[in-house]
C-alpha cells in the first residue's frame, strides 16, 4: 500500500533521512442502512515508535472534518496488532464520506501519513448481490401421498426482490409456494416449495429451481441539447447532455444530417458519478461539446447527438430536436467603446426547456463578476449585462456568461473576447463631392474611409461641431474586406434647404482604435458657402 506525506493546517510534512518503508493498510469501503453499526481497521507499519492517530472524513463535496461525534463514534488502539480502530454506531446518512487514518510520527522532524481513505456510505438503498449457493431440497422418508414436495433453498441475497421459478424441461410448473423471506446481517435467506406428481418423480424426470432479481432495466439517459453561436469567435457549439444511465460505458456520437459531414473544429467530453438509483446501481452522467464553423449551419444541416449505452438494457438514444437553452453575446457598440470609451456586453439567454438555477458572469480568471449574479425570479428570457472598459477591450480580456440549468448536471459556458489578428493600420478619410438630386430636392454627402484594421470603426456626422439629430438621415455601410483592410462609406442626406445655408458646415467624424490624437477622431468637413473638401484633419470632436 503506497502512502504519502501531505499537510493539513498546521501540521508540517518533512522529508527526512532514515524514515522509510511506512505502511497504512485500511478497511475496504461498505455500504451500511441507516441506524447500522461498522468498526474501521488501520494497520500501521514500519514506524520506529507507535505514532499518534487520528480520523479525518471528507463528506462528498465538503471539506476535511475532523471525527468528532460524540456517543456514537470511538476511537481505540491495539498496539501490539499495530492496529487502530473507529467503532461507529447508529449511523446516519450524513455519515456518509470518505474517512482517514492519519499517522503523526514524531522524531527530529513531524510526519503526517494518510491512508488511502475508506468509502463509507450510509443508504436505505441496498447494492444488488445474487446468492451464494441455491440448494436443491428433496424429500426424505416414506412419500404416500400422490405429490412430492421439493423445496429450494437461496442464501446471503440482496436486495429482497428476488423471485424463485421452477421448470420440468421446457414447462414452467405453477404450484409453488413462496415463503417470507428472512433477514440476517443485512442479507436475505429465501425458501421456495414446489409440489409435482409421484409419476415424475419417480420417472426420475428433472426439475429445474431458479433464482432471479426483479431488476429494472437502467432508464434511457434524459438527453437534452443546446446551441450557441459565438460570432466574434467564428464557432458554432453544440452541446448534449445525458443524465442518470448505467452502467458508466458509452459513447456519445455527433451526426450531420442534410449535407456533407461536418469540419469539427473541437470535441470535448466530460463524465461524472452520480446517485444510485432504487435498486441500488450506480447512475452515471456524461456531456460533450461539439465546435464547428458556422459554415456548416447550411439550410437543411441537422446536428444530432447519439447517445450509446454498453448495457444490455440500454439503447440508442438521439438528442432532442429543440435546445435546452439558447445563449448569444452580444458585444459593445462601436459608437460606445470608440467614442464613450466604455460599452456593455449583452448574454441573452432563451430557456426552451425546464428552468434556469443561477446565471452571472465570471472573469478570465473563472470567478464571478460581483454585481452579475441572478438567482431569484429568473424567467425564460433574460438579459445579463456587464460593463467593460475601452483598456479592457483593446486588450482583449476574457468574459464568460455562465448559465446554470436546474435539469442539466453541466453548465453552460460562453466566452466573450474581442478578436483581432494583425497590426492596426490608421483608416484614410476623404469627404466626396456632394450628389444633388433634383427630383427629390435633396443633397446626399459621402464619407468614404478606407485602409483601415482591425474592422471596427465608427462614423458620426456633425452639422456645426453639433452630433445630428433626428432631422437628418444617415446611413453607414458594414465594413467590407478588402486586400487584408477594411473600408466603409457613410452618407448624410440632406433637404435643399438644409444644404444650402450659408455658413453652415458638415463633417464626418471617424472614430479607430488606431487614432491616439485626444478627440481620437479623423473629421473631414464641407459647407455650401465654400463648395468644395477641407481636407485638413480638424481635431474639434
Amino acid at each position: 500500500m503506497n502512502h504519502k506525506a501531505m499537510t493539513y493546517c498546521n501540521l508540517i510534512a518533512f522529508v527526512s533521512r532514515g524514515v522509510s518503508g511506512q505502511t497504512l493498510t485500511e478497511s475496504e469501503s461498505v455500504v451500511k442502512g441507516p441506524g447500522e453499526s461498522h468498526k474501521l481497521t488501520c494497520t500501521f507499519s514500519g514506524f520506529s515508535s507507535d505514532p499518534s492517530v487520528a480520523w479525518i472524513r471528507q463528506p462528498a463535496g465538503k471539506g476535511l472534518e475532523w471525527i468528532s461525534v460524540k456517543n456514537r463514534f470511538t476511537i481505540s488502539r491495539d498496539n501490539s496488532r499495530k492496529q487502530v480502530y473507529l467503532q461507529m454506531n447508529s449511523l446516519r446518512a450524513e455519515d456518509s464520506a470518505v474517512y482517514y487514518f492519519d499517522s503523526l510520527f514524531y522524531c527530529d522532524y513531524a510526519f503526517d501519513y494518510w491512508g488511502k481513505g475508506t468509502t463509507v456510505t450510509v443508504t436505505s438503498v441496498t447494492p444488488a448481490q445474487a446468492p451464494t449457493h441455491v440448494i436443491g431440497l428433496m424429500p426424505c422418508g416414506p412419500q404416500s401421498r400422490d405429490t412430492v414436495t421439493l423445496g429450494c433453498l437461496a442464501v446471503d441475497f440482496t436486495p429482497s426482490s428476488w423471485t424463485f421459478s421452477w421448470k420440468q424441461g421446457s414447462n414452467n410448473l405453477e404450484n409453488i409456494t413462496q415463503y417470507p423471506l428472512i433477514l440476517k446481517n443485512d442479507k436475505y435467506l429465501g425458501i421456495s416449495q414446489v409440489e409435482v406428481s409421484r409419476q415424475d418423480w419417480d420417472a426420475k424426470k428433472t426439475f429445474e429451481c431458479a433464482a432471479r432479481a426483479l431488476t429494472t432495466a437502467p432508464p434511457s439517459p434524459n438527453l437534452t441539447t443546446s446551441f450557441s453561436l459565438d460570432e466574434e469567435k467564428q464557432q458554432a457549439s453544440f452541446y448534449c447532455f445525458a443524465k442518470d444511465f448505467s452502467p458508466r460505458t458509452h459513447e456519445i456520437i455527433w451526426q450531420k444530417v442534410g449535407s456533407e459531414k461536418a469540419s469539427i473544429l473541437d470535441e470535448t467530453s466530460v463524465f461524472s458519478e452520480g446517485r444510485n438509483d432504487t435498486n441500488g446501481a450506480k447512475l452515471y452522467s456524461a456531456a460533450s461539446l461539439l465546435t464547428v464553423n458556422p459554415t456548416e449551419l447550411t439550410s437543411g444541416a441537422t446536428f444530432t447527438c447519439v447517445f450509446k449505452g454498453k448495457g444490455v438494457n440500454n439503447t440508442d438514444v438521439a438528442g432532442c430536436t429543440q435546445a435546452a437553452v439558447d445563449i448569444k453575446i452580444i458585444g459593445p457598440t462601436y459608437r460606445d467603446i470608440l467614442v464613450k470609451q466604455s460599452g456593455k456586453i449583452t448574454c441573452q439567454i432563451q430557456v426552451n426547456n425546464g428552468q434556469l438555477e443561477k446565471i452571472f458572469w465570471e472573469n478570465q480568471d473563472n470567478v464571478e463578476m460581483a454585481g452579475t449574479v441572478k438567482t431569484e425570479g429568473l424567467k425564460k428570457k433574460e438579459e445579463l449585462v456587464l460593463d467593460i472598459t475601452y483598456d479592457e477591450w483593446h486588450q482583449g480580456v476574457e468574459r464568460y456568461c455562465v448559465v446554470q440549468h436546474k435539469d442539466i448536471l453541466f453548465p453552460f459556458k460562453i466566452q466573450y473576447k474581442r478578436q483581432k489578428s494583425g497590426p492596426v493600420q490608421r483608416p484614410s478619410v476623404f469627404m466626396l463631392p456632394p450628389v444633388e438630386h433634383a427630383k427629390n430636392k435633396e443633397v446626399t454627402l459621402t464619407c468614404s474611409v478606407k485602409d483601415f484594421f482591425p474592422e471596427e470603426v465608427y462614423v458620426a456626422w456633425l452639422v456645426d461641431d453639433d452630433v445630428v439629430d433626428s432631422k437628418y438621415k444617415t446611413s453607414t455601410t458594414s465594413p467590407v474586406e478588402k486586400e487584408g483592410s477594411y473600408l466603409v462609406y457613410s452618407q448624410l442626406t440632406l433637404t435643399d434647404d438644409q444644404w444650402k445655408q450659408s455658413g453652415v458646415v458638415y463633417s464626418c467624424a471617424v472614430y479607430h482604435e488606431s487614432i491616439t490624437n485626444s478627440t481620437r477622431s479623423i473629421v473631414r468637413s464641407i459647407g455650401f458657402s465654400k463648395n468644395r473638401t477641407d481636407l485638413e484633419m480638424i481635431n474639434k470632436y
